[in-house]
């Protein structure tokens, strides 16, 4: 099967997400953020890049990610490392857009939450023991 990247507006709906890369950074008021890129799962056969922000003014959401992803642990620590991320397989969960800045740039949805994709995220290269 073919796969065919889209620039389609993001519909309203639950998507399929892998974090294909994260990196940890600062907001415009200073707070620790960590960016996340995902590859979205849009159907027939066609994925999305998505670009999504966790950050501490925020923290429903950060830990709706770590708990959808299996690392609530981290939560609890209060320590979130961005490489842990990369890899992880989650839903994505889009509702109608409501902010200004959505409305400004015509966009249909906004990625409102993260839930578990009941699928396992394979071990990285690295925590094989060989």
């Amino acid at each position: 099967m073919k796969i065919e990247f889209t620039t389609d507006n993001i519909k309203p709906g639950t998507y399929l997400a892998e974090v294909v890369s994260a990196s940890e950074t600062e907001s415009k008021a200073g707070n620790p953020m960590i960016e996340l890129c995902l590859n979205l799962e849009m159907g027939g056969g066609k994925k999305r890049v998505h670009y999504d922000r966790l950050t501490v003014a925020y923290p429903p959401k950060i830990k709706a990610f770590l708990e959808a992803s299996g690392m609530l642990d981290q939560w609890e620590k209060k320590e979130i490392d961005a490489r842990t991320c990369v890899g992880k397989v989650v839903k994505a969960v889009f509702e109608e857009a409501r902010s200004n800045y959505a409305k400004e740039k015509g966009l249909l949805a906004e990625l409102e939450t993260y839930q578990s994709s009941g699928k396992p995220t394979p071990k990285p290269l690295d925590d094989i023991p060989f």
